[in-house]
């Protein structure tokens, strides 16, 4: 029979060892007083889907001030800031330069829009869908001037970048190296920039006749460019390839033709239809596999590193 004597130095035992369990638990347990923000990660995925690009949100990579003053833009880590309404892309090499960010004002004011350098901005994975983590502070982001997209394509989008504070020069903005005016001898002048959500239903033509749209196109995080171009033929029922957007060049519209400009392939429409065909695979939206079919396919017919543009080479 135990005496109290005995027992307490067992009971003071067991309380430590217990404690000494149960307390790496409670460290480990999230805290419950504040909701935790969504999980982001480096995207593993080699492309993204650019219609899930454009509307991802974005998150802030580092919170803001401790005690900001009164009316004054705030933000803690992971907090979501607003979202991507559109990309502008340098048309050459169809690379995202900037991105057009819709957010609230602080303190619940109205919306507004602004253009953020894509150097700003890291593309992740949120709930395995894209997501931006912007690495500026919230009040420099809440400071930037507003810009009117649509405004900025009427008038000309290439215009309105240039007149962007802070940008730095595009490689198509700086002087011809040639010095002899070998752009102004350009039939016609095709645009620096674009926007990532006109690139959908841009005409596709062979060398030998129009071949069909751009129904999709894929964008590698790590460059925040578009790598391959899904390009559905022409007629219902058509089936839809992978191609290469370096293997395409940009042309410009026929005479009487709205459009802007045109993709162009060195590739008879007959070949072009010889080209892998795109199913979405199980994950992600284009598998390596499907990327390494294209490149091999398209080999013989890819100019340069980027997409070319006549007279720009």
């Amino acid at each position: 029979m135990f005496t109290m004597t005995q027992s307490l130095p067992m009971a003071l035992l067991v309380g430590v060892s217990m404690a000494g369990v149960a307390l790496p638990r409670a460290q480990d347990e999230p805290a419950r007083s504040s909701p935790v923000p969504a999980v982001q990660t480096r995207n593993p995925a080699t492309t993204c889907s650019l219609e899930e690009v454009l509307g991802a949100p974005v998150h802030l990579a580092s919170g803001g001030e401790e005690k900001p003053a009164e009316g004054r833009a705030e933000g803690r880590k992971g907090e979501a800031i607003g979202k991507v309404q559109d990309l502008v892309l340098l048309a050459r090499e169809c690379r995202a330069g900037w991105a057009v960010i819709s957010a609230k004002s602080p303190g619940g004011g109205a919306e507004r829009t602004v253009l953020v350098p894509i150097s700003e901005l890291e593309l992740m994975t949120s709930e395995k869908r894209p997501a931006y983590s912007l690495r500026m502070q919230a009040k420099d982001f809440h400071a930037l001037p507003p810009f009117d997209v649509r405004k900025a394509e009427t008038e000309g989008l290439d215009k309105a970048v240039a007149a962007t504070p802070g940008r730095a020069a595009a490689p198509d903005d700086r002087k011809d190296p040639e010095g002899d005016g070998a752009k102004a001898r350009q039939p016609q002048k095709l645009p620096t920039h674009i926007l990532a959500s006109r690139l959908k239903g841009t005409a596709v033509s062979g060398s030998d006749k129009d071949f069909g749209k751009v129904s999709g196109a894929a964008i590698a995080p790590a460059s925040n460019s578009v790598g391959y171009l899904i390009v559905s033929g022409n007629g219902q029922g058509a089936a839809a390839h992978v191609i290469p957007f370096r293997a395409c060049q940009w042309s410009p519209a026929g005479e009487g033709d709205s459009r802007a400009a045109i993709l162009k392939l060195e590739r008879t429409c007959d070949q072009i239809r010889a080209a892998p065909k795109y199913e979405r695979p199980k994950e992600g939206f284009l598998s390596s596999e499907q990327m390494s079919a294209a490149d091999e396919f398209f080999a013989a017919a890819r100019p340069a590193a980027h997409s070319r543009m006549p007279g720009r080479n």
